[in-house]
């Protein structure tokens, strides 16, 4: 009865950091208990650039990706074409995160305009981080430049999601303009 409302005014905005965030504590978490922790990767910004999304339903649709303790980042609305098996949703636009060493997957939700949820596709960051290419000072990327993942709703597939991914240091900034991934 007290519990719940005390706890919205308190602790329920609190968001208390990961110990594996820690000097070593990360690494060494991964490397002697791989059976209960994630494999290690180091603190990075990531910019996911969300290209084009096929076979997607809805009218308006838009993408939220969320991480850790990032605000959730989106794109803009684009109405999605009647055909979109054949005629992508194109978005080209990046997102932007900070991702820590706790933080294991980055989710991506496909949302309708109204916010209706019709799909998640979860990227985890040991698909992509060790094998990133380029100078960590200034910019990693992928050699085949775009992934691509499927959005699921209920364990079915609801729509195929291709981005492109660039990681650098924390703290620094990315260049605003990437060379073409054609």
């Amino acid at each position: 009865f007290w519990y719940p409302p005390l706890h919205e005014r308190t602790f329920a905005h609190c968001h208390f950091d990961s110990p594996r965030n820690y000097c070593c504590l990360g690494w060494l978490s991964s490397t002697f208990c791989p059976c209960c922790c994630p494999p290690y990767h180091p603190p990075f910004r990531l910019r996911l650039v969300i290209h084009e999304a096929l076979n997607v339903r809805g009218d308006l649709v838009y993408i939220l990706a969320s991480c850790g303790n990032n605000p959730p980042k989106t794109t803009t609305l684009q109405q999605v074409p009647k055909s979109s098996g054949h005629y992508p949703v194109r978005w080209n636009e990046p997102l932007e995160l900070d991702v820590a060493t706790s933080d294991e997957s980055v989710q991506i939700q496909l949302m309708e305009s109204d916010g209706k949820l019709h799909g998640i596709a979860i990227l985890n960051c040991a698909e992509f981080y060790y094998d990133l290419e380029g100078d960590p000072e200034e910019v990693l990327y992928l050699p085949q430049r775009a992934m691509r993942k499927k959005f699921f709703a209920d364990g079915r597939p609801v729509g195929d999601l291709q981005f492109s991914v660039f990681v650098t240091n924390p703290g620094s900034s990315l260049p605003e303009v990437m060379q073409t991934l054609q």
